[in-house]
């Protein structure tokens, strides 16, 4: 709109002397309009209520890799995550596990996995959605295998921080201690606060596995 507005003053103000008084008003007046359309857009912009539920800030980008490990190892740190969930009906837990560096997890059947923030400040207190669907084991001979699903469960993974940048890998495990075949995936939509910012805000979710994890009745220990 100021593209136009502009150019049509400064050839008004060129051309006044060889206007009319009745053109010269006519010409004025289609200024007018076009500066009064131009001034109620950036007023607009400006000032007009956002949508409900629609956030200020831009939509940060996480991404979620996992890989199925079998045997979980205590990094250089000497400290893990452990993400452990078991039925439908218990709440699952983020357990910290302290042993010395290379030490083996407790327990088999894992994913590990690693979260980055694409974002430009780091992110606090940020909450994954886990959603979960659990099938009944069937004997089959000496085999288990997956039945019908009888249970579903949405959980909440909760982050306290991941620093800006691809170097500053967040990882953990995930683990199911239950006796039967689960499927999980990450929701394309979690929630976290950016450094400085004074409420939470969306976080657009990008995984490796869009087809899900796939857990099998846990082993026993050998």
């Amino acid at each position: 709109m100021a593209v136009v507005a502009v150019p049509a003053i400064v050839w008004l103000w060129r051309n006044r002397e060889h206007l009319t008084a009745k053109r010269a008003r006519l010409q004025v007046g289609c200024v007018g309009v076009i500066l009064i359309i131009v001034l109620g857009s950036v007023l607009f912009a400006l000032f007009a209520p956002r949508p409900t539920g629609q956030s200020k800030y831009p939509i940060t980008r996480i991404h979620v890799a996992c890989v199925f490990v079998d045997r979980g190892r205590i990094p250089e740190s000497g400290t893990a995550n452990s993400y452990q969930f078991f039925s439908p009906f218990r709440t699952p837990r983020m357990v910290q596990v302290s042993a010395a560096p290379g030490s083996q997890l407790a327990g088999r059947g894992l994913y590990r996995c690693t979260v980055v923030n694409y974002g430009e400040e780091p992110l606090l207190n940020v909450t994954l959605v886990f959603d979960t669907w659990w099938n009944k084991p069937i004997a089959v001979g000496t085999q288990l295998e997956s039945g019908e699903e009888w249970a579903t469960a949405s959980w909440p993974i909760m982050i306290g921080k991941i620093d800006s940048g691809a170097s500053n890998l967040y990882d953990f495990y995930i683990q199911s201690l239950d006796v039967a075949f689960v499927t999980a995936k990450f929701g394309p939509i979690a929630k976290g606060t950016s450094l400085g910012a004074p409420e939470p805000h969306e976080l657009s979710v990008i995984t490796s596995v869009p087809e899900g994890l796939v857990f099998s009745p846990t082993p026993e220990e050998p």
